[in-house]
C-alpha cells in the first residue's frame, strides 16, 4: 500500500473517535447551575455560553453552556438588558463564568438588595439583604481577587 494512502488511514481512525467535551449547565429558577461535562456529539463542533442580563427592575444575570452544533457570537444591547453568547471550540473552553451565579432582587423604593444568592463550584452558597453599593463592591471584590463574574462572559 502507498505510503501517503496509510497516512491517510491513520490520520482518519485517529481523529474519527475525538469528540469534544463542555459544559452543560441550565439554571434552575434561583439563577444556581451545577455544571456538568459533557462530550458532545460529533455533530457538535464548538461550546456555547450565552447570558441574559435583566437591569430593570428585578436585576439578574443568567447563563447557560452547551455543546453548540452552529455558535454564532454574538452580544445585543437593549434598553431593559443584555444577552451574549461566545463560542470555543476546545475541550472545556466554556469554563468562564461557572464559579457563581448571581441574582440581585432590587427593590427600588430603598436601594436594598433583597437576596444576593452566590452558588460556589463546591455548592456553598451565600445569601444576604444588604445595600447596592454593598453588593457591588462585593461582586468587585470577588472579580480582583479571580472569580469571573458571569458580566461578559
Amino acid at each position: 500500500m502507498d505510503l501517503r494512502v496509510s497516512v491517510v488511514f491513520l490520520f482518519i481512525f485517529l481523529t474519527g473517535g475525538y469528540s469534544l467535551k463542555c459544559y452543560t449547565c441550565t439554571p434552575d429558577l434561583t439563577g444556581s447551575c451545577a455544571a456538568q461535562v459533557e462530550t458532545c456529539t460529533n455533530a457538535s463542533t464548538q461550546c456555547q455560553s450565552s447570558t441574559v442580563e435583566q437591569s430593570i427592575g428585578l436585576q439578574m444575570s443568567v447563563t447557560t453552556k452547551q455543546c453548540a452544533v452552529l455558535c454564532e457570537p454574538s452580544s445585543v444591547q437593549v434598553l431593559t438588558g443584555s444577552a451574549t453568547v461566545s463560542c470555543c471550540d476546545t475541550d472545556l473552553c466554556n469554563a468562564a463564568g461557572l464559579d457563581r451565579a448571581v441574582m440581585m432582587y432590587r427593590d427600588s423604593s430603598d436601594e436594598k438588595v433583597r437576596g444576593v444568592g452566590i452558588t460556589t463550584r463546591s455548592g456553598r452558597k451565600w445569601a444576604a439583604d444588604t445595600s447596592v453599593a454593598q453588593a457591588e463592591s462585593i461582586l468587585k471584590l470577588m472579580d480582583i481577587i479571580g472569580n469571573p463574574w458571569m458580566r461578559g462572559q
